[in-house]
């Protein structure tokens, strides 16, 4: 076993330290070793991997939501201050403030829909497009809702998890009714009226309002009733509030419906 011992009277002393492998010493540290691992370490690190722990979709507010705001012209009056629009853009902005990092996807309609922008977790994007919504933007004319709601389950059709579609509005015709009573996809429903019962003045301009044929100004009214009506069959309803009462029903919605 002993191969010094074997070889001793065959070669020089000097010589046969030399020549002798010893298998315990194959695995020594050598500097072409570290050159290898400082090659492999540069490697790496000029490819610039990061790693993140994946979350599961339920472990946080992955829901996406879809903001349908209507900018007909009746979404000019001033029964709330400074007019319907305006105060439906500044609970958009809260609500935004209640999800960072959650996705969302903005809309508007009247006559038609139009998406304005897809889904993204970029708030501050979404908040330049939302400031820019005017109802002069759409063609005067009567709003479809039903219409609006087919582009928006469109758009979350192929979600992996649930989503909530919210409509921000002073009302829902009676003929899209059905088309919200009977959803066609796995999301939820909510629609958060803007209005009063009382109603208001439509502003045209700064000093002008909306006038009939008589030149008597136009008052138009959030038909709560109507809107009562749609609850009653299901879909989640509610008006703004002074407060933000109403973005936080909103988002506890959301989460419970993921």
């Amino acid at each position: 076993e002993d191969v010094r011992s074997r070889w001793r009277g065959i070669i020089a002393p000097h010589l046969l330290d030399h020549l002798v492998v010893d298998p315990r010493a194959r695995w020594q540290v050598r500097p072409i070793y570290g050159t290898v691992v400082a090659i492999i370490l540069g490697a790496i690190a000029a490819a610039g991997p990061t790693w993140r722990h994946e979350r599961p979709p339920f472990a946080e507010d992955k829901a996406p939501l879809a903001i349908a705001i209507d900018i007909s012209q009746t979404m000019d009056a001033i029964d709330v201050n400074p007019t319907r629009l305006e105060r439906a853009k500044l609970k958009v902005h809260d609500l935004l403030a209640l999800r960072p990092g959650a996705r969302t996807a903005l809309y508007v309609y009247a006559g038609t829909p139009h998406l304005v922008l897809s889904l993204t977790d970029d708030a501050k994007l979404l908040g330049t497009y939302l400031d820019a919504l005017a109802t002069n933007l759409m063609p005067p004319g009567a709003k479809d809702t039903a219409k609006a709601l087919d582009l928006v389950e469109q758009g979350l059709a192929h979600e992996e998890v649930p989503g909530t579609i919210l409509f921000i509005t002073d009302g829902v015709e009676p003929a899209a009714f059905d088309a919200f009573t009977h959803p066609k996809g796995k999301d939820l429903l909510m629609v958060l009226g803007v209005g009063t019962e009382q109603g208001g003045p439509v502003r045209t301009g700064p000093d002008s309002f909306l006038e009939d044929a008589t030149g008597a100004r136009v008052f138009t009214r959030l038909d709560v009733d109507a809107l009562r009506r749609l609850g009653h069959s299901g879909v989640e309803v509610a008006t703004i509030t002074a407060d933000d009462a109403d973005v936080q029903w909103v988002q506890r919605n959301v989460q419970t419906h993921l």
